[in-house]
């Protein structure tokens, strides 16, 4: 927790200046800018000077001190130029032009080269060889392609003295260009010139070779160049490996940089040393080549190198990395030029940026206009442990940027990505919302955004801060009337940033910035239904009390007629809450030692007929005996030797007690404020069985403002009292407690959950929903419960339901249950359900929607069962939607499958001709799983007749087991004591040599013989219980042979 002054000093640090603490007045009174000046810097001091001369120093100065410059101190010098200049400075600003502006791009760089050589050029200056190397470097080391023929021409009509540094340069132009003919015929005229042959001449020849892709011929002449006594050097190396770089060879760079490696450590003294400034200009070279490989192999070597002295190259190079589009590398750039700032003693897991770079960068790209690049920063940085929104926010608090909205969406984002908050983050935001000059610009909802992220906060604001900053503009702007705010946030349930609102007020109230009556404003919301709030809010009337003078009865006679007003508005909530006020200011009072603001307290109290306690003695420990006994007898409730309802509580036996004896005792300790738990379980206890609803719920109201918890049970108990069973007439006297029961989900939900409710009570509270016309919420409900338990229970209730209040619910309610089941496995119970579910919705739809409502099923579900729609449809003989099922279910199914499923529904509804037509599809062969699946439905339903036709129309199919048709015939031949369909049966059998189970087969050649005729000659299936001696009978073994089969079929 913050100090009182190292909170006002970390304000003024943090988004005034980096290290004045005597600046906050200035902070405090620029409300409407939030922050006075921006962070000083040397850029800063760019003007437009009218002395050429002080523009000439400043560059000078700047340059020789850090080697960089702003580029608006190389635009002034540009303007500068004059026909006086000298040789030196002319260098000076080409060189800072080309290499020493910071915070941009190669292409900016190149445009302010550009310029200084066309200004030059114009004022007469004499330019010489040196002019040209430098001019000519700087296009090539910012990767410009410049025209080398031209340049060439204009040397030798200039009749500049060219160096051989000045032939490599237009020699590595023609290379890099893969212009070899030029190239050569280059070489050929260095020959005639007599141009001695350097180091960079070799370079520019190898950088030829690596483009036309000979890199043998690159080594060849490194190795003509070592012979000749001339060792690569740094500037060799870094054509070469510029080339590779352009060129994405990551091998070949990976060959040459090790040759680098090696030759350096062979030799201390080697002019081919890599370092961190030698490292960077390649990077420089990747980013402009967008070369990432290379890139990360170099960016990994630098941070093993001495870059403590470079920050600004650094930043260059991150700001370059912003424009490919490598943000990870351009927060790693920054991380490393501020690793050796971080104080050793940071415990937090989370990183502070350190240093001014960080801040410099978010500027850049806001300046850039690429402000929507932030929030990518901030996921790549919060994933980092890093913490970008000190740098974010003080770039736009210390910015000309006037838009509020955008650090308020930006905290918004960090809390989403749990960013560490910090208070001083909110102080310039809840500066502008109340400022007079900003007021205006901002809306209600965005002030309740605000103080969204305010709630979140261990210390939302702080009371010194507050004070000293925000307490006069908060005032004005709200002209004592705080009842809109303090309601805003009650109603968006922000209590802690209430709570600190209330209090803050209140500290104004005692120190007289507000009027005593805005305390009637803040009671509503204070919470005083709590003990430990009574208590708190007391001691600030106390505070109030105690602060006026001795003889000051008007400021006393005020906060009288407060109590009584705030007591009379919140009676209904808190209808003891007078009592506990002055129970507890006479306590405190006593302890404080104010004997006489005790004795007015009582008196106050004889006078408003207030009892406040049960005895006496109570009376006496409460004022620590400092009252008058005839004043402790008024404010007694009980006379000397009656007993009090502790007493009668205390020796109440609970087995013989009534409802009227505990009733009367629960009335007379709530008139001492007091709530015993015993008894309010008891009195709900009894109310529940009398089934007195009202009581029991004004019981309930009562526990749960005493903050007591309620069993499960009392829970349950009530749930069955409210509501009605599944299949029960409603209770008329139920139905009008509909607020109640919403009460009672609230608490329940609160302290178990809604899910975990007794299967039976949560649809009996959906139907109760149902029936008060709350369709929502009795869906919401089924819904919760299914997706947390659906087991068999869940299953019977839920069916139940849908058959009880199909026609209540609406086809929009049905469907949304319906979708409930698309994310499960189809088996038995899911199979009924769907049945049910397509039976009820064709009855509340046409046709045609329920085919739709299939298709669309089927997108989630594949496994959605169609059988029941094909005998719904053929029903009502809806053959146009049956035909759309058909094609549906083909498309999941395959035609086999479905053919056979048609087939078998139109024999189940007795549409034989239509489904011989079907059976007799050419192409079609038999699907045995499917027709012994069938056979057993039919079984199930003892639908010989179907059995019989299904024998007959498969009977031809290719490739057709009969086997289980026929056993499912005769078990329910059998069964229905039908011996002609037995016999006609075993005709069949033994013409068409169906092969039976040896159980079956020996059932039936027992009936053959009982008839005196011959027994079957089939083939039977092996079968391991063929030799058993004592065979179960063919009932129950076909009744398991029936069920295997099933289950087989369906999975």
């Amino acid at each position: 927790m913050y100090t009182r002054c190292s909170v006002l000093k970390q304000i003024v640090r943090n988004f005034v200046v980096p290290n004045s603490y005597t600046r906050l007045i200035r902070f405090q009174s620029s409300t409407s800018q939030v922050v006075g000046n921006r962070f000083p810097d040397s850029t800063s001091k760019v003007d437009n000077r009218s002395n050429p001369g002080d523009v000439f120093l400043a560059l000078t100065t700047e340059y020789n001190r850090k080697r960089f410059v702003s580029s608006d101190l190389v635009t002034n010098a540009i303007k500068n130029i004059n026909n006086t200049i000298s040789e030196r400075l002319s260098l000076l600003i080409l060189t800072a032009a080309a290499r020493g502006v910071h915070h941009v791009t190669p292409e900016k760089r190149v445009e302010l080269l550009e310029e200084a050589w066309k200004a030059l050029s114009e004022k007469k200056i004499r330019l010489t060889t040196r002019h040209y190397e430098t001019y000519l470097s700087g296009l090539n080391e910012n990767g410009f392609i410049f025209d080398a023929d031209y340049y060439l021409k204009l040397i030798d009509s200039e009749q500049i003295q060219a160096s051989p540094r000045l032939y490599s340069l237009l020699l590595t132009q023609y290379c890099r260009e893969g212009n070899t003919d030029r190239a050569q015929k280059f070489l050929k005229m260095l020959k005639e010139r007599n141009v001695s042959i350097d180091e960079d001449i070799f370079a520019a020849l190898a950088v030829c070779q690596l483009k036309l892709g000979n890199d043998k011929g690159a080594n060849d002449i490194i190795q003509i160049m070592k012979e000749r006594g001339l060792q690569p050097t740094i500037s060799t190396y870094k054509e070469i490996l510029t080339a590779l770089i352009s060129e994405h060879k990551l091998e070949q760079f990976e060959y040459y940089f090790g040759q680098m490696e090696s030759q350096q450590r062979q030799s201390t003294s080697s002019t081919a040393y890599i370092d961190a400034h030698f490292v960077v200009i390649l990077l420089e070279q990747c980013i402009s080549y967008k070369e990432r490989p290379i890139f990360d192999l170099l960016l990994n070597t630098l941070k093993e190198l001495d870059h403590g002295r470079m920050p600004n190259n650094l930043f260059n190079l991150a700001v370059q990395c912003v424009t490919n589009g490598w943000h990870e590398s351009a927060i790693e750039l920054l991380q490393i030029q501020t690793e050796l700032d971080i104080p050793d003693n940071v415990e937090s897991p989370y990183q502070g940026i350190h240093g001014r770079h960080w801040t410099l960068f978010f500027r850049q790209l806001f300046e850039n206009n690429e402000s929507h690049l932030i929030d990518t920063y901030l996921d790549l940085m919060m994933q980092k442990n890093l913490v970008p929104l000190d740098g974010i926010l003080r770039v736009l608090y210390t910015s000309s940027i006037e838009d509020h909205r955008l650090p308020l969406s930006y905290l918004e984002r960090g809390q989403e990505l749990r960013h560490p908050m910090r208070t001083n983050y909110f102080y310039p935001l809840l500066l502008k919302s109340y400022s007079p000059n900003t007021c205006q610009n901002w809306t209600e909802d965005e002030r309740l955004r605000l103080y969204r992220l305010l709630d979140r906060l261990a210390i939302p604001l702080e009371s010194l801060t507050y004070s000293r900053l925000l307490q006069q503009s908060f005032h004005q702007y709200y002209q004592n009337n705080f009842t809109p705010l303090l309601e805003m946030l009650a109603q968006n349930s922000l209590q802690s940033i209430l709570d600190r609102v209330c209090r803050l007020l209140l500290m104004d109230i005692r120190q007289k910035t507000l009027p005593l009556n805005i305390t009637q404003q803040i009671a509503p919301y204070f919470r005083l239904n709590m003990h430990r709030r009574q208590e708190e809010f007391s001691r600030y009337l106390f505070s109030v009390m105690a602060g006026s003078n001795k003889t000051d009865a008007d400021q006393s006679e005020a906060v009288y007629k407060l109590i009584d007003s705030i007591s009379k508005d919140l009676s209904t909530e808190i209808p003891t809450l007078k009592h506990e006020f002055y129970l507890n200011l006479l306590r405190i009072s006593a302890q404080q030692h104010q004997r006489d603001l005790t004795n007015r307290l009582a008196d106050r109290c004889i006078q408003e007929n207030i009892k406040l306690g049960g005895s006496m003695n109570e009376i006496d420990l409460l004022t620590g005996y400092v009252l008058p006994r005839d004043t402790v007898e008024k404010l007694a409730r009980y006379k000397p030797g009656e007993l009090s309802w502790k007493e009668k509580l205390s020796n109440l036996d609970w087995s013989k007690a009534n409802l009227t004896t505990l009733e009367q005792i629960y009335q007379d300790s709530k008139q001492d404020g007091r709530y015993p738990f015993d008894l309010q379980e008891r009195l709900l206890s009894l109310y529940i069985k009398k089934k007195s609803i009202q009581q029991a719920f004004a019981i309930l109201h009562e526990i749960v403002s005493s903050r007591q918890k309620i069993d499960s049970a009392i829970f349950h108990r009530l749930f069955n009292l409210v509501t009605v069973k599944m299949g029960d007439k409603t209770d008329s006297s139920k139905a009008n407690h509909e607020n109640d029961l919403k009460y009672l989900c609230e608490l329940y939900d609160k302290s178990y959950g809604l899910a975990n409710l007794p299967c039976e009570l949560t649809f009996r509270l959906a139907n109760m929903a149902l029936v008060n016309g709350d369709q929502d919420s009795a869906i919401k409900i089924i819904s919760d419960r299914i997706n947390s338990n659906l087991n068999d229970e869940t299953y019977h209730y839920l069916m139940e339901f849908l058959k009880l209040n199909f026609s209540v619910l609406t086809s929009d309610g049905l469907m949304s249950i319906g979708n409930l089941f698309l994310n499960f496995r189809i088996n038995e119970s899911v199979r009924k359900f769907w049945n049910l579910f397509f039976d009820i919705l064709l009855e509340k739809t046409s046709a045609q929607d329920v085919v739709q409502y299939y298709s669309d099923a089927m997108r989630e579900n594949s496994s959605v069962p169609y059988l029941h729609l094909f005998e719904l449809f053929i029903s009502k003989d809806e053959l146009n939607r049956l035909q759309d099922v058909v094609d549906i279910a083909t498309l999941q199914h395959g035609p086999r499958n479905v053919l056979h499923d048609l087939g078998f529904s139109l024999i189940q509804s007795g549409k034989i001709k239509q489904a011989e037509k079907i059976f007799q599809t050419p192409w079609l062969k038999a699907r045995n799983d499917r027709i012994n699946l069938h056979s057993l439905l039919f079984a199930d339903s003892n639908n010989l007749d179907a059995l019989i036709n299904a024998i007959k129309l498969t009977r031809n199919l290719p490739d057709v087991d009969q086997k289980q048709l026929y056993t499912s015939a005769i078990r329910v031949a059998i069964r229905l004591n039908k011996s002609d369909v037995v016999d006609w049966l075993c005709k069949e059998i033994q013409e068409h040599q169906v092969e039976l189970d040896i159980r079956v087969k020996k059932f039936l050649n027992a009936h053959l013989l009982s008839k005196g005729l011959d027994p079957l000659k089939i083939k039977t299936e092996d079968n391991e219980l063929e030799n058993e001696q004592n065979l179960v009978s063919f009932e129950d073994t076909a009744a398991t042979v029936e069920e295997q089969t099933k289950m087989s079929a369906r999975n």
